[in-house]
């Protein structure tokens, strides 16, 4: 516990003492993962993620684990992500950009870390990244429509947006074995400087998390061009990368 960052440690110390209660030897560890781990923390308004590791996922289990969610809710602690390890050693593949950025930026605080020995294929992150980045282009599409171009609709759907790349700006790095920053700031610079990808449109529009909104629907609206244009750039990017 005396890495966990301060603003939370007695949240998660409470937690785990819990969660050691609730499941007793069924449980095997508690990892934090997200902005709980990394500089884009922002006291009293980021959630706490983790991801609780059990031997066996049953009714049981998730039955009391849904009698402490309201409480949980009321201190940001997000409902944990419920895995087994066979469950997070055979989903390598299909969950390799999640479980390699879990890899480089996360703390486990209870039990043994589930992700350090996990081993990954480029193609099968390049095939998750471009799958995604493609995903993140109908995302934006259908949000616009939806959006009836109100500007704080379009700020909204562009801020979710910056956060759903995070792990996947990550990935390529990786897959270019170039370093990942845990900032998402610094991501997108090194995203720009590696790929020649101009990412300014999304750092704006991660700077509306937790700021009013005083742009125009004008410059909200030519921030949306950008960002597309930006998915564009890097669904193609991720389509013709080869090892």
């Amino acid at each position: 516990m005396e890495h966990v960052r301060q603003e939370i440690n007695k949240t998660v110390e409470q937690l785990v003492r819990t969660l050691k209660e609730r499941l007793g030897p069924a449980l095997q560890s508690l990892t934090l993962i997200g902005s709980a781990v990394t500089d884009d923390f922002v006291a009293g308004k980021s959630d706490i993620n983790s991801v609780l590791v059990v031997d066996k996922v049953n009714n049981g289990i998730l039955s009391s684990l849904s009698q402490i969610g309201p409480s949980m809710g009321r201190k940001r602690l997000r409902a944990p992500l419920l895995m087994t390890p066979a469950y997070i050693e055979r989903s390598c593949d299909v969950f390799a950009v999640e479980w390699l950025d879990f890899q480089a930026f996360h703390h486990t605080i209870c039990g043994q870390d589930p992700f350090v020995s996990l081993t990954f294929s480029k193609e099968d992150v390049r095939l998750q990244c471009e799958r995604q980045f493609k995903s993140l282009q109908i995302q934006l599409q259908q949000g616009y429509i939806n959006s009836a171009e109100k500007k704080h609709a379009i700020a909204a759907l562009l801020t979710n947006v910056a956060k759903e790349l995070a792990p996947y700006l990550r990935a390529m790095l990786w897959l270019r074995d170039s370093n990942r920053p845990a900032c998402l700031i610094n991501t997108f610079d090194q995203v720009k400087t590696l790929f020649s990808v101009d990412m300014d449109a999304f750092k704006t529009a991660y700077s509306f998390r937790y700021r009013r909104l005083h742009e125009s629907a004008e410059q909200i609206r030519g921030l949306f061009v950008q960002a597309s244009d930006v998915i564009e750039s890097l669904s193609g990017i991720a389509d013709q990368w080869r090892a």
